[in-house]
């Protein structure tokens, strides 16, 4: 018996959840948690967004991305995908040195030594 692929919202519980197998074990977790993230779904409709999404965390329960602070999160991570930086310049540096080393003079480093100058 070949075993199914999870779909979209079993994808979430096991991204965003900590004890995922403790859902599993439980049909009324089950039902919750899938009537959650369909929710999230509705919010954001967007599996790209919730595959590259990034919380540094897991969550007890998906209801937590229902709260204030989880809408901010979302919004917010909607604001990271978007944003498109430019690649960095990448410089070249030579091995050998250009121009001439400068000698400096040492100053005298000791309040005894700058009073000794002074009489």
């Amino acid at each position: 018996m070949r075993k199914r692929k999870p779909n979209k919202y079993q994808k979430l519980i096991n991204k965003f959840i900590k004890e995922p197998s403790e859902i599993w074990k439980n049909k009324g977790f089950i039902k919750r948690e899938m009537a959650l993230g369909k929710k999230l779904y509705a919010l954001v409709d967007s599996e790209k967004f919730w595959q590259e999404s990034f919380l540094p965390y897991k969550v007890n329960s998906l209801a937590h991305f229902l709260t204030q602070d989880g809408i901010d999160w979302v919004n917010a991570e909607a604001l990271r995908i978007k944003l498109k930086l430019p690649k960095p310049v990448v410089y070249s540096l030579e091995e050998d040195k250009i121009g001439q080393d400068v000698k400096i003079n040492k100053t005298k480093k000791t309040l005894m030594d700058f009073l000794k100058d002074a009489s």
